[in-house]
């Protein structure tokens, strides 16, 4: 029993440093200045994670002072907190689904409706007595004054890529036709009636538009922003703190089968009885084995929905959204079967066990088909050299038709479009490349060669990286013809786009891919490993049962 309550004490070791990801995300999101303004989620956060350090540190006492009204009371609270904590990371994800902004004509930057977002983080900043205190405190910071200094012409602050409560409150809507001074300085129209948020302006630096609706919607997409990169963290720690939880639920149990056979060992001995075998101590390595398998599976969850949360937050995976939501959706379906066989093998529950080995066969042959799947569409799409230049240029038909039906479907487009024009890959180029032969050799991203400049054999004459003047003869390909100089247009339009994009995304599943082969050998190998123990423990279980020797 002393192993087992070491181990007890070293699962609830681990448990501790798992409470440090939840409190530093609280410390996180109460040291950004748009949630230490509204003050909604970072002290539930970081009560959370204290809570959780407190109960495992008393599991850790209890594991190895022994003492075991305190290892049920960290039993039951902590199941207690990871619901809470479950519910946490749930909630976070409904609230922050809705809020995309909006492309406003040359420009750069997005707009945001506040009508847009979900109606509990409405009602966050809609009451007057609570916007009074918000925007005091949003007015009290310089996030607009340095804005004076970063932009003094109109073309670069149009052209620049504001964060949403820069573009929500320090300066005015976009459809209310201002002119622009300088970032918060704006002549205003004959005419402002386009926006309740147009009469609200005012150059005041003190006012400006902090009493805009545009700067409540500015505010909340901030915060949703930052409340996803902190649910995505508060879900790996819920995922490693169940696992860690469930072995020690076992460790426990296994503890308390100890104690059972080791008074078993001490009661006397009767005469003339006839007692079957039933070795405790193999039951409990038996069921540590078990939960042991289980748990590397749960551990093979982690890398299938890491990848789907990396694609999830790549630029060019985030506009299209194709695999990223089967991945997360997978591992964590292999995540939820592998902890039913887990309990299923501590707690000796046949049937629980059987669902597990049906349903984790029918995820892993899933799991292939989706690895065969990811090659067979990356197989297509090699670039070919462009003339003069280091780096090499896609044609649209080169890849596989499956992979361009996802965006040559002109709605399908213009939301993918308007996605990748939010972002600063191109806007970045002319700040890094000033000489043409410096941007021709660079190392760009297959997307970059394709939307930030016109392809090569159009023969336009370099300016600067999104800025090129038109030959006389621009007839060697459509895509000619869709180049513009406008920031917000450039070759967005172009077929050499979308093939930039695909290659891209190729390129990122096909070294996605290499990771899921691994990690499906992987599973397999553990899955053929829980089954053989399993058909061996059903046989074994099935024969007669030893008689020990009659005591005289």
């Amino acid at each position: 029993m002393a192993l087992s309550n070491n181990v007890i004490g070293a699962i609830n070791f681990v448990a501790m440093l798992l409470s440090i990801p939840i409190i530093g995300a609280g410390i996180w999101l109460a040291n950004q200045p748009d949630n230490s303004c509204v003050k909604i989620l970072q002290w539930p956060v970081i009560i959370l994670g204290v809570l959780i350090l407190l109960v495992a540190l008393a599991g850790f006492i209890g594991g190895f002072w022994r003492i075991p009204w305190l290892l049920i009371a960290y039993l039951v609270g902590m199941l207690i907190l990871i619901v809470l904590l479950a519910c946490l990371v749930v909630f976070i994800y409904m609230v922050t689904m809705r809020g995309s902004g909006h492309l406003e004509p040359s420009r750069a930057y997005l707009e945001y409706h506040l009508e847009d977002f979900s109606g509990w983080l409405q009602r966050r900043v809609r009451s007057s007595f609570k916007w009074e205190r918000i925007k005091l405190c949003l007015s009290s910071t310089d996030m607009c004054s340095q804005m004076n200094q970063s932009y003094t012409m109109a073309i670069d602050f149009f052209n620049s890529h504001l964060t949403p409560i820069e573009s929500g409150c320090c300066k005015p809507p976009t459809a209310c036709g201002y002119t622009f001074v300088n970032p918060t300085n704006w002549i205003a129209p004959i005419n402002n009636i386009a926006d309740p948020d147009c009469i609200q302006w005012s150059n005041d630096q003190m006012q400006l538009c902090y009493d805009c609706n545009s700067c409540k919607a500015g505010l909340l997409a901030n915060i949703k922003e930052e409340w996803r990169k902190a649910d995505i963290i508060l879900l790996i720690t819920l995922i490693a703190l169940i696992s860690v939880y469930l072995v020690g639920c076992c460790a426990f149990r296994n503890a308390k089968t100890e104690d059972i056979f080791r008074k078993y060992k001490q009661e006397p001995r009767k005469t003339k009885q006839t007692i079957p075998s039933l070795d405790l101590t193999e039951m409990a390595a038996n069921n540590t084995i078990v939960g042991t398998i289980n748990f590397i599976t749960l551990l093979l969850s982690i890398p299938i929905i890491g990848a789907g949360i990396w694609l999830a937050n790549e630029p060019d995976n985030a506009c299209v959204k194709i695999l990223q939501w089967p991945l997360i959706i997978l591992g964590a379906s292999i995540s939820v079967v592998a902890l039913l066989g887990f309990v299923g093998g501590c707690w000796r529950i046949t049937w629980l066990l059987i669902s597990y080995f049906v349903v984790m066969f029918i995820l892993i042959a899933a799991f292939a088909c989706l690895v065969v799947f990811v090659f067979l569409v990356t197989n297509k799409g090699s670039g070919h050299p462009a003339p003069g230049r280091t780096y090499t240029e896609h044609d649209l038909h080169d890849f596989s038709g499956w992979l361009r039906r996802k965006i040559t479907a002109p709605q399908k487009w213009d939301r993918v479009r308007s996605c990748l024009n939010s972002t600063e890959m191109c806007s970045e180029l002319n700040q890094r490349y000033r000489i043409a032969q410096d941007f021709f050799n660079a190392r760009l991203t297959s997307i970059q060669y394709g939307c930030c400049m016109p392809p090569a054999e159009c023969g336009y004459s370099y300016i600067n990286p999104t800025y090129w003047l038109n030959p006389n003869n621009t007839a060697a390909s459509m895509d000619c013809l869709q180049w513009s100089n406008e920031q917000m247009q450039l070759c967005f339009h172009c077929d050499s786009c979308k093939a930039g994009l695909l290659a891209n995304l190729t390129q990122e599943w096909r070294s996605l891919d290499i990771i899921l082969f691994i990690t499906l050998g992987v599973l397999i190998c553990v899955y053929l490993v829980a089954f053989g123990f399993a058909l061996r423990k059903f046989r074994t279980g099935h024969t007669p049962p030893a008689r020990h020797k009659q005591d005289t």
